[in-house]
């Protein structure tokens, strides 16, 4: 909340699949902010874009941030409770209503730039229930963290296991892309 993550208000966050993303996430949603994921190896043009359009309150990084980011002029956090020690929160939860906004996904962009799709938490909330389900996803299930961050599939996988009580997996980019070792 320190760093600009607010009610309502767009957080940026800058990381691959993994363990910082879902911090990020939760950190920001805890906050009450709405995340805007985009992968650490996004073209500096389309972040320029999503930055301008996003007009993000702070950015959370996995790593150093893009050169892109560099003149924001907003805040930026390291993802990783391990870069900063010192952080630990200790605000309570903000209270979000199921129309406030969780996060905005951005679509490639048919126009040559990208455009923000603003989601509610209702209806991640609604993806999510249907989500455990439809697929049985419950307390030993596993789910595997495929699609990649800002795609808005990625936060159906991370918000359903975990909303669940499932494990949440992250494989390595090379088994990620083949169904056979998945499913072993």
């Amino acid at each position: 909340r320190a760093a600009g993550a607010t009610p309502g208000r767009p957080v940026l966050v800058v990381a691959g699949r993994g363990a910082d993303l879902v911090t990020a996430q939760l950190a920001v949603s805890r906050a009450g902010g709405a995340f805007v994921c985009v992968p650490a190896d996004h073209p500096a043009a389309r972040l320029a874009a999503i930055v301008e359009t996003a007009a993000p309150g702070a950015v959370v990084v996995e790593a150093e941030p893009p050169g892109a980011l560099a003149d924001l002029g907003v805040p930026v956090v390291r993802a990783s409770p391990a870069a900063d020690p010192g952080r630990a929160c200790d605000l309570p939860p903000v209270d979000v209503a199921p129309d406030d906004l969780a996060y905005v996904a951005f679509t490639s962009g048919s126009t040559g730039r990208p455009k923000g799709i603003p989601h509610r938490h209702r209806t991640l909330a609604q993806f999510v229930a249907w989500q455990g389900e439809a697929f049985g996803i419950g307390p030993g299930a596993r789910v595997a963290q495929l699609a990649p961050p800002g795609f808005d599939v990625s936060y159906c996988e991370t918000f359903g296991a975990l909303a669940c009580g499932a494990s949440l997996h992250v494989p390595p980019d090379d088994v990620r892309s083949d169904a056979a070792e998945i499913t072993s």
